[in-house]
């Protein structure tokens, strides 16, 4: 439990120092622009908002607590700040599923090549949606290994985690909530 509060407590200051980080010729003002002459919101209307990205939406998800940790932990979090992602996200409950030995020595510094191997299969370097999963011929992770798709009247499952929420639009990519972390 105290691991599990380290590291959710750093990537709390992570995002904390990295939204608040100033960028080379960026200003603390919003950027403006203006619609037209005759608006008398302009300023409300031209206000524009920094992209989401695949991590901010795990920063607010407690459900994928457990797999922010461990991409954390691995190293690996900031390449899903990358454009055009896909993540096949297992849930809180899937990491439960795994037995304790197995995912105590995952998480263990000396074992960080496996986890991230293990990341890796559930990300894609192409924004997919799940509709477009059922009609993707050859579907790969980042690693380039295929994945084993099937569709039915049930829904979508890849590589046999069903797809519990799909196509949560974080900006710069989806995400999709499965029900298993695939380890394989």
């Amino acid at each position: 439990m105290s691991k599990h509060l380290t590291l959710t407590f750093i990537v709390s200051l992570f995002f904390i120092f990295t939204a608040c980080e100033q960028r080379p010729g960026a200003t603390n003002a919003p950027e403006i622009t203006e619609e037209g002459d005759d608006s008398d919101n302009a300023l409300d209307e031209g206000i524009t908002e920094k992209s989401r990205t695949i991590v901010d939406e795990l920063a607010d998800r407690p459900e994928l607590n457990r797999l922010t940790d461990a991409l954390v932990q691995a190293g690996i979090i900031n390449m899903l700040s990358e454009e055009g992602m896909t993540l096949f996200a297992p849930n809180n409950d899937a990491f439960d599923a795994i037995d304790d030995d197995v995912w105590e020595s995952l998480m263990e510094d000396e074992n960080k090549d496996e986890l991230i191997a293990v990341l890796q299969r559930h990300v894609v370097n192409s924004k997919i949606s799940a509709e477009a999963l059922s009609t993707q011929g050859d579907l790969q992770d980042a690693d380039n290994v295929a994945y084993d798709i099937e569709t039915s009247e049930e829904g979508t499952s890849i590589d046999g985690a069903n797809i519990l929420e799909a196509d949560i639009d974080a900006g710069n990519g989806y995400i999709h909530i499965i029900d298993k972390v695939i380890l394989e």
